[in-house]
């Protein structure tokens, strides 16, 4: 009886593995992405970087990053979107989309002042909170966080961009 049970056990991790794959959400940049071989394309725009850390917590949900009522884009986990704008005070906003059984959409946001000639850098992190969801595990809820250069360099260095 021991063997036929291992099998089947075997069979529902890996269909719960293809299941989870396959739920990842695509990722991708709808506004244009300047040249990352400088720091800045204009000495008279600002230009932002949202990275999402490679967590595994939370990787099936789509995570979307707004400037104001303009869409960037959506950001995989291990991914950033990259965006100049003009400078000015704008409310960046990281919406996690979710099912109505976990809490459904999430969402944190950020008040810039952007000023010209300004790189500003931020991630995504989905901070645990003592909220349980229906499998007994902590829940998450995003968090903008915004990073010195130095460090967003380096988390830069080990992301890619959003659908490449």
């Amino acid at each position: 009886m021991k063997l036929r049970r291992i099998p089947v056990r075997l069979a529902l991790v890996l269909a719960a593995t293809a299941l989870v794959s396959a739920c990842g959400a695509p990722s991708q940049q709808l506004v244009p992405l300047p040249p990352q071989d400088v720091e800045l394309s204009r000495p008279e725009l600002c230009r932002i970087y949202v990275i999402r850390s490679s967590q595994p917590m939370g990787a099936v949900r789509e995570m979307r990053v707004f400037d104001g009522d303009t869409e960037i884009g959506s950001v995989g986990s291990g991914e950033y979107v990259c965006w100049e704008r003009t400078p000015g005070r704008t409310l960046l906003r990281a919406l996690y989309e979710g099912p109505t059984i976990d809490r459904g959409d999430q969402d944190d946001m950020v008040d810039l002042q952007a000023e010209a000639g300004t790189v500003h850098y931020f991630t995504v992190e989905l901070e645990k909170t003592s909220d349980m969801s229906s499998l007994g595990e902590k829940r998450g809820s995003p968090q903008l966080v915004a990073m010195s250069r130095e460090r967003g360099r380096e988390l830069l260095a080990g992301s890619g961009p959003a659908g490449h």
